[in-house]
């Protein structure tokens, strides 16, 4: 690369070329625009939720927005009174307990220099007045398939 730089810059001094080249990286690298880290201006995150809760992604981060003291928007009650309501318009009302677990994960971009922090449900537990194992086969599936967790994360117990 330096004999070609020597071919098309006849009589110029080589090191002020190549200095001049790194010094002009060095701006763009300063002046790149920085991610806002993921949050548009009402807080929220910008990618689309799709789950039935209004909050989870396929894999099953709420997208929940965060205050200044680090909790999170959506917490466990939340999504407990949601599956709870869902599953009761289908088995009968007060016929369903429902308890979820959530961990908080963080993640750091070093290139943007950002930290995000999601609100993951790492397990479910149900409890349901149901007569047969296929009832508690049919809630621990659409849960799986509800939060994209797998089997040995949701239990269903019978009443």
């Amino acid at each position: 690369m330096i004999e070609w730089m020597r071919k098309k810059f006849p009589g110029k001094d080589i090191s002020r070329i190549i200095t001049v080249i790194l010094i002009g990286i060095l701006v763009l690298v300063v002046l790149m625009p920085v991610k806002s880290g993921g949050r548009d201006e009402t807080g929220q995150n910008d990618k689309a939720t799709g789950s039935l809760l209004g909050g989870a992604e396929a894999s099953n981060e709420t997208n929940a927005a965060t205050d200044n003291e680090g909790t999170t928007a959506y917490d466990e009650a939340y999504y407990e009174e949601r599956l709870k309501n869902i599953l009761e318009k289908s088995y009968g009302t007060g016929t369903i307990d429902v308890m979820i677990h959530m961990k908080k994960e963080s993640d750091t971009d070093v290139f943007y220099n950002s930290a995000t922090e999601a609100a993951i449900i790492d397990g479910v537990l149900i409890v349901a007045r149901i007569n047969d194992m296929s009832q508690a086969m049919d809630i621990s599936n659409a849960v799986c398939a509800l939060f994209n967790l797998p089997a040995c994360k949701v239990s269903v117990l019978m009443r």
